[in-house]
């Protein structure tokens, strides 16, 4: 059987269990509290220029695959596909389904707003993206810009679409 020494301090009640225990004080905890509050606040700047740079990535991730998106349609249903730049944040992709060389509003694929996804990305395009069928394009490039940077999306006469930064 486990004997039980007497630390001095500690007082044994009748139910066998020494009724002094360690623990940590209210100064204690606030001293840990008001450590995690400094370092958070340290921290927090940093971290949002990581969201912002990363809200940029993505936004420029999604033009990239919605000019391949594009290129392929011209491609796969032989008939003209664009991007059209309608403002510092929203664009159209359009297919001339009836052959005309005019992009009709029955012609709109989709449209992006990138206020809504991507809050504080701005969209600046030399020109509209005209991708012919046989996937050839005008040369361009766009510039999308944050509060974090630059990100440029080009696209080449052969229809390459790339990032650069």
């Amino acid at each position: 059987m486990l004997k039980m020494n007497k630390k001095p301090g500690n007082k044994k009640d009748t139910s066998g269990v020494f009724s002094s225990c360690s623990g940590v004080t209210f100064v204690e905890i606030n001293c840990v509290v008001l450590i995690i509050a400094i370092i958070s606040l340290i921290a927090a700047p940093s971290v949002n220029r990581y969201i912002e740079a990363t809200r940029l990535r993505a936004a420029t991730r999604e033009l990239v695959s919605d000019m391949m998106k594009a290129r392929m349609a011209s491609v796969g249903k032989n008939r003209t596909s664009k991007i059209i730049f309608t403002g510092s944040n929203e664009y159209s992709i359009v297919t001339d389904l009836n052959k005309n060389g005019v992009f009709e509003q029955n012609e709109i694929i989709e449209t992006k707003n990138f206020s809504v996804s991507f809050g504080g990305v701005s969209i600046a395009a030399d020109a509209d993206a005209d991708f012919s069928p046989r996937g050839t394009a005008a040369s361009i490039q766009v510039r999308l810009t944050n509060a974090t940077g630059t990100l440029v999306v080009s696209v080449n006469v052969a229809g390459r679409v790339k990032i650069e930064s």
